[in-house]
């Protein structure tokens, strides 16, 4: 889910600039990179933009809160957003593999969205069917190969294999590119759907899997 430093915490922030916040916030919401001069917008301008675009209540100007106070507050709702606020296309039995990686990926990682993303169809409920496999995103994390790119030695349709039987069984592990990832939650939001949460033990990375 968060590759290096392509996801920006709360945490992270305090060691940053208002100017590279700014920057990150801007990207986010992608909002212009320059006024109607040509002139690269200020912090101020872009928090007095974001705001607008979020529809929250502008900054008083008599405001003594720190412009970089004002655009991490507004960086916490950003990463509360739901995918949805980016990308409104609704996913149905019928959509493409490209239609499920782009949807999955809409959030930006910065925010907390997921670095990377694989579809695959079910031949069975339990058999992959490892022609259909489409990825896309970045595949490593902390100099660990999470997501493993097309190519000769390329082993991405043996570990969908193996993701599918994790769904059909009570094993708590499974190795996942370079790193394994422990299985710590489980659960069932709908009929027919199993959704399961794991960590990595090499870099710091989780997934979460839907079925």
């Amino acid at each position: 889910r968060c590759p290096n430093m392509s996801c920006i915490t709360a945490e992270a922030e305090i060691n940053l600039k208002a100017y590279e916040i700014g920057d990150i916030l801007r990207k986010e919401l992608n909002l212009p990179e320059c006024d109607a001069d040509d002139n690269l917008l200020k912090p101020k301008e872009i928090l007095a933009l974001a705001e607008e675009r979020m529809s929250l209540t502008p900054t008083p100007s008599e405001s003594t809160v720190t412009v970089k106070d004002q655009l991490r507050t507004v960086r916490g709702h950003v990463r509360a957003l739901p995918a949805s606020f980016w990308n409104e296309d609704t996913i149905r039995p019928n959509s493409s593999n490209d239609d499920l990686l782009t949807r999955i990926l809409s959030k930006p990682t910065t925010a907390g969205g997921f670095a990377c993303a694989i579809a695959c169809r079910c031949l069975k409920p339990n058999v992959a069917d490892t022609k259909s496999i489409a990825s896309r995103g970045i595949g490593i994390i902390d100099n660990f190969t999470v997501l493993r790119s097309a190519g000769a030695y390329c082993t991405i349709d043996g570990e969908m294999e193996s993701m599918v039987k994790l769904f059909r069984s009570e094993r708590d592990a499974i190795k996942i590119g370079d790193a394994t990832f422990l299985i710590q939650e489980r659960s069932q939001p709908t009929p027919g759907q199993v959704v399961m949460r794991g960590k990595a033990n090499k870099c710091e990375a989780r997934f979460i899997s839907l079925l």
